[in-house]
């Protein structure tokens, strides 16, 4: 059985320069994402919402 894992741009915004999300090494844990937008996160204060950054890209899984 194969997983396939990864990350594909959100339909809509195929052609607006977003870069995949990828490890940057081989034994990473994670992968470096970047934002589609500028946008200034505050800092957080106790009773505060959550900013939520938009990337426009989806998570897929497979098997």
């Amino acid at each position: 059985m194969e997983r396939i894992r990864g990350f594909e741009i959100a339909k809509g915004f195929e052609n607006s320069g977003i870069n995949i999300p990828v490890r940057k090494t081989k034994y990473s844990a994670g992968y470096d994402i970047e934002a589609a937008e500028d946008i200034v996160v505050p800092s957080f204060k106790k009773g505060m919402n959550p900013t939520l950054v938009k990337t426009r890209i989806k998570g897929i899984y497979a098997t």
